[in-house]
């Protein structure tokens, strides 16, 4: 989905070499998952949540 994977590379250029993100289907259940690491949790949490919004907006969810 274009806009889910706009969300995924703007949070990626805003993370810059601190971290990295990725965004994958669950293999087992009908989930997306979004794992991200960064330096500090609330980083991680930020980014998370962002993408995770993005996902929700386009599913229909918010």
């Amino acid at each position: 989905v274009p806009a889910i994977k706009k969300g995924i590379e703007e949070a990626e250029a805003e993370m810059g070499s601190e971290g990295r993100i990725l965004v994958r289907p669950s293999g087992t259940e009908p989930l997306l998952r979004v794992m991200a690491e960064a330096p500090t949790d609330e980083k991680v949490n930020y980014y998370v949540d962002k993408i995770a919004a993005v996902v929700k907006e386009e599913i229909g969810l918010d």
